[in-house]
C-alpha cells in the first residue's frame, strides 16, 4: 500500500516452517536491514513480508536482491 506521508514500514511473517527459532531470527535480521538499505529509494509504501520456507545460506546481499524485485514488481503492477 501507498503511503501519502511518504514514511515506508516494513511487516514480518515468518512461519515455523522457516527454520527453528535462530534461523527465523536471522532471516528476520535480514530482512530488516535489507529493506534499511534499500527503502530510500522507494515512495512511501507498507511493505508485508511472509516467509514460509527455508533459505539456508541466503546472506544479505540475496535478501535484498529478492526484496528489491518484488517491491518492483509490485510498483509496476500497481502503477
Amino acid at each position: 500500500m501507498r503511503r501519502e506521508d511518504g514514511t515506508r514500514r516494513l511487516g514480518l511473517a515468518i512461519a515455523r516452517g522457516c527454520g527453528n527459532a535462530p534461523a527465523r531470527a536471522r532471516m528476520r535480521r535480514l530482512l530488516r536491514e535489507s529493506f534499511r538499505a534499500l527503502r530510500a529509494a522507494w515512495p512511501g509504501l507498507d511493505l508485508v513480508v511472509s516467509c514460509s520456507r527455508p533459505w539456508p545460506g541466503a546472506g544479505m546481499a540475496d535478501v535484498a536482491e529478492e526484496l528489491a524485485a518484488l517491491v518492483a514488481t509490485t510498483l509496476g503492477k500497481r502503477g
